[in-house]
């Protein structure tokens, strides 16, 4: 199953250093035999893990907190736990660098803390800060108790599974609806409830920075779809499989999941007022969905049909040879019909209930196989996928000299399909390929740690790509400490540079280490404009320089501005600049991704990580021929409205 080419092999076990085999030749339809990798014994940190007052902490779990990028230490590194004096040993460690480690245990704040790690033994102990309690009581509708409700926190935004979160550890309200959660972490958290019968409910953005009490959460009665599915065999109705997801703006981000009886009546229950989206998708690939409005602890009737449709099927071959495992999307250029398989050994697949039309087909698979082509259907139709892949090939050297770099990971990325990607290293003299690839618009990157990456954009054509040249400047890179407005850092930050046309150049997320501190070994030289949020605070963007010293990073508490926009075109494109004495800055948030623009979707917008201040909101028409502008105050932490008309 390994693609024919040159290939990076990595072998790794617990407590010992991994090997690797930097560049490997794999010929076609040949197998490769007797290689060896020697696994060599690493580093040891150890040391105990104490409690504020110098108890030991049993149980507490030490493993790895943040890491260099590109670096494949962490994805193989397993973590330990304290013994009954505190005690903890980590083995096959690689020395040679700074890295950070992570202590926690129930009741307690997670610490992190930092250790250059040198051949041999090296000392780190941790001592765990007694986290905060909070408490209050879950209550229904009209006020009275609710017991037995499961009462947890998590990051802000994150997705609520079913009718009791489904997420992180909780605990169970009283008779009197009372609860107490400890060991709560300084920082901002949602604090959710939920339990059967009812609505789930929540309480964002609650600021913790030592003990809170009287939090009250209020849930509503549960409201729930219910219908008929029509156009399934007894036999498909068996393996259905039904989920809803909340469409409102400030809705509970996540999904409900239904049952279906062997008549083919559905229910899904446990749903906030507002729009819903459901979902139903048989074991045959046949696929129904529909938009309701569920309201307050009522019920909705929504019925769906399986329409037949046409069924594509087919081969996916390379090189006359079947590919397994392949995904097979099916997108209609015209309207929202679509489908997707699986591959099977031989290659094959099956989509159907497919609406008439011209539809883009694409094949990825997880080893960065990418393939695209437009596919009309008027009936059923049977398919084979050739994928004739040609060669891309070049050098990573340094851009100063012009020597070749080593090991540097270089990655294939599908303009038409991000996060679609293959990759290779470089080998002693710089050079690399890259096999298989399907024609297409490419954007290849090189990356390799202590040099900002570089990339160009190639169109692979019937004669592959021979001779592309990647320059990586050296950098020393850039350290940030980034720190929440209640003074601890958030465990998990996103950073993007910017150029001066908006442009993300470099981007990711981020673990902190010891004092909210972040090592970007591969920030490039120069002067961009930085991005960095985090969940619950607010996207910040300041110029910044590199290299520089350490800089420090305060994230204010964020807001969550809703547009509303009665009787504006659908789709309006929203933008907010700042209102104040800074020029009418433009706001962009990140969230995975830089965003500064929004669109309008039932005559509302929702955008988040707004810092406070003083905004001026756009609503603009898709063609820009219309505008319409309202002033907004946000307050840090509190979710604010604006009306455009």
């Amino acid at each position: 199953g390994v693609t024919a080419g040159k290939v990076r092999l990595l072998a790794a076990a617990p407590r010992l250093l991994q090997a690797e085999i930097p560049i490997l030749e794999v010929a076609a339809g040949k197998d490769v035999e007797d290689l060896e990798l020697v696994l060599r014994r690493g580093s040891v940190v150890a040391g105990r893990v104490l409690s504020p007052g110098g108890e030991p902490v049993t149980g507490a779990r030490v493993e790895p907190a943040a890491q260099a990028e590109d670096d494949v230490f962490l994805p193989f590194f397993q973590g330990t736990v304290s013994d009954a004096e505190g005690r903890y040993r980590l083995e096959g460690v690689p020395d040679g660098a700074v890295r950070s480690f992570a202590a926690e245990a129930e009741g307690f704040q997670r610490a992190v803390r930092e250790v250059e790690v040198r051949p041999g033994e090296n000392r780190l102990d941790f001592r765990l800060d007694a986290g905060h309690e909070i408490s209050g009581r879950v209550v229904d509708a009209a006020g009275a108790p609710i017991a037995g409700a499961l009462v947890s926190t998590s990051e802000p935004g994150s997705p609520f599974m079913g009718a009791e979160g489904g997420w992180g550890k909780g605990v169970r309200t009283g008779a009197d609806g009372s609860f107490r959660l400890a060991g709560v972490a300084t920082g901002v958290h949602e604090v959710r409830a939920g339990k059967e019968g009812y609505a789930p409910g929540r309480l964002q953005a609650v600021e913790v920075a030592g003990p809170v009490q009287g939090l009250e959460l209020r849930l509503g009665a549960a409201g729930s779809v219910h219908g008929r599915l029509t156009g399934l065999d007894l036999a498909e109705l068996a393996g259905v499989e039904v989920s809803a997801q909340p469409l409102s703006p400030g809705a509970l981000p996540g999904y409900a999941n239904g049952q279906v009886d062997y008549e083919g009546r559905y229910r899904v229950g446990g749903l906030t007022a507002g729009e819903w989206r459901v979902e139903v998708q048989a074991p045959s690939g046949l696929r129904a969905s529909g938009k309701v409005t569920v309201p307050a602890g009522g019920d909705a009737v929504l019925d769906l049909e399986f329409k037949d449709g046409f069924t594509l099927t087919g081969r996916v071959l390379r090189g006359g040879e079947p590919v397994g495992e392949a995904q097979v999307v099916a997108m209609a250029t015209d309207s929202d019909s679509h489908g997707f398989s699986s591959t099977g050994p031989q290659g094959a697949f099956r989509i159907p209930g497919l609406a008439p039309g011209s539809y883009q087909v694409r094949v990825v698979n997880h080893r960065g196989l990418y393939h695209q082509e437009t596919v009309e259907i008027s009936g059923d139709r049977d398919l084979r996928i050739e994928i004739s892949g040609q060669r891309v090939s070049g050098r990573v050297v340094d851009a100063t000299d012009q020597s070749p770099i080593v090991r540097a990971r270089v990655s294939l990325e599908a303009e038409a399909a991000p996060g679609t990607s293959r990759a290779a290293s470089s080998d002693d003299q710089g050079a690399f390929t890259l096999t298989d690839v399907t024609p297409g618009v490419y954007r290849i990157v090189a990356r390799v740690d202590g040099y900002a990456p570089a990339s160009t954009p190639v169109e692979v054509r019937e004669a592959g790509v021979d001779g592309v040249m990647l320059a990586l400047q050296p950098t020393e890179g850039l350290v940030l400490e980034v720190r929440g407005t209640l003074g601890s850092p958030p465990p998990q930050v996103q950073v993007a540079f910017l150029d001066a046309t908006g442009r993300s150049i470099l981007q990711g997320s981020h673990s902190t280490g010891e004092n909210g501190r972040v090592r970007l070994s591969s920030a490039p030289p120069g002067t961009w404009q930085l991005l960095v949020s985090a969940s619950g605070y607010a996207t910040i963007e300041r110029p910044v320089q590199v290299p520089s010293p350490t800089v420090a990073i305060a994230l204010p508490r964020s807001s969550t501005l809703t547009v509303e926009a009665p009787g504006l075109p659908e789709h309006a494109v929203v933008t907010v600049t700042s209102a104040g004495g800074d020029g009418g800055r433009r706001f962009r948030s990140l969230d995975w991704q830089v965003e500064d623009e929004w669109h309008v979707h039932g005559g509302k917008a929702e955008i988040a990580g707004l810092p406070p201040g003083r905004w001026r909101v756009r609503v603009a028409t898709p063609d820009g021929g219309q505008a319409w502008q309202a002033e907004v105050a946000t307050v840090a932490g509190s979710p604010s409205r604006v009306v455009v008309r």
